[in-house]
């Protein structure tokens, strides 16, 4: 069912006494629960493979909102935006949109990091059928109390999304610790706003945490079948962790 075959050219740079090896065209999928900063890790990626980052969520709103204007002007992008207006992720799912949109997108032609899709083993599927494939599928994770802490101590960027938190976390007997990153000067280190305020939310987290956990077995299985699991549990607290994320992506990554 899952075996796909893939040949692609490998590139290759050097970095004091080792070789590090990524594809031509990288394609990465980063996944994680909530709370584990999964687009922080995706842009640090990005930025060291020269790739862009993506997110379905973004390339099916720029649909909805976009279709019938300008380069969305085509009877494909109203299809789309009509199976998407109706909601129904099994007919997403079968209709391959996730993948076809990634065919015709410019920007993602010559490899990328997605970090919200797939959420099916049916996606998954499709996402095979693009070129040679995927090279990896990161799988971040933490413990779900250790998830909870963050929750409870989370305050956020009205404006922009940056995530903060006042205190360290730590857990002793699991030794993860996280800590505190609240700006100093009270202004959002990535636009500058004042608007930081508490974003502690039990019911959107357990919601986020349901899909995750509803989702990640047969996902894991699936990306573990193909030999394309990169699996790690971070201890220092999400991007602390960022080194030892591409070391092991580096060094499992498909060609």
């Amino acid at each position: 069912m899952y075996g796909l075959g893939r040949l692609l050219h490998k590139r290759v740079t050097t970095t004091g006494n080792y070789l590090k090896r990524w594809p031509d065209t990288p394609r990465i999928l980063v996944f994680g629960p909530p709370n584990v900063p999964v687009t922080k890790l995706s842009q640090r990626l990005a930025i060291d493979l020269g790739v862009p980052v993506l997110s379905m969520k973004n390339e099916f709103s720029k649909v909805q909102k976009y279709a019938g204007k300008n380069e969305y002007d085509h009877p494909f992008y109203q299809k789309v935006k009509d199976i998407l207006d109706e909601g129904d992720q099994e007919t997403i799912s079968k209709e391959k949109i996730g993948l076809k949109l990634l065919r015709i997108a410019e920007y993602a032609q010559e490899g990328f990091v997605l970090n919200d899709f797939p959420k099916s083993v049916a996606d998954a599927e499709s996402l095979e059928e693009l070129g040679g494939g995927m090279n990896a599928f990161v799988h971040v994770n933490m413990p779900e109390f250790f998830l909870a802490q963050i929750e409870s101590a989370k305050y956020e960027c009205s404006d922009c999304g940056a995530v903060y938190q006042r205190e360290d976390i730590i857990d002793e007997d699991t030794g993860i610790v996280q800590k505190a990153n609240y700006p100093a000067d009270g202004f959002c280190d990535d636009c500058g706003s004042i608007h930081i305020k508490p974003a502690t939310d039990p019911e959107a987290f357990e919601s986020a945490l349901k899909s995750y956990t509803q989702r990640k077995e047969e996902l894991l299985d699936f990306y573990n079948y193909l030999g394309l699991l990169v699996d790690i549990d971070l201890r220092k607290g999400g991007l602390d962790d960022y080194e030892r994320v591409k070391s092991n992506l580096q060094f499992n990554i498909k060609f």
